[in-house]
């Protein structure tokens, strides 16, 4: 879960520098602004990485608890 919230974090630090640069690009054509706004788009493509690779591993766990079935558990009805 603290992977979840560390990921998560990084990318809206990374949105938010990332927007700040493409309004200032856009305003005023600065290239540096644009040199810098790719490279928070970079920041934003690695946590969207590490948040790919948690679900994957999170979904591998689940799997293996359910021993390799496919699909939702079944329902389990009890007597009344």
């Amino acid at each position: 879960m603290k992977e979840d919230r560390d990921y998560h974090e990084m990318m809206i630090q990374a949105f938010q520098e990332y927007f700040k640069y493409h309004n200032k690009l856009l305003a005023d054509c600065n290239v540096t602004a644009g040199v810098k706004a790719r490279f928070w788009l970079g920041k934003i493509k690695e946590a969207a990485t590490l948040g790919k690779r948690e679900i994957l591993k999170t979904n591998k766990e689940i799997k293996k608890s359910r021993n390799g079935k496919p699909g939702r558990p079944k329902r389990i009805i009890k007597d009344k």
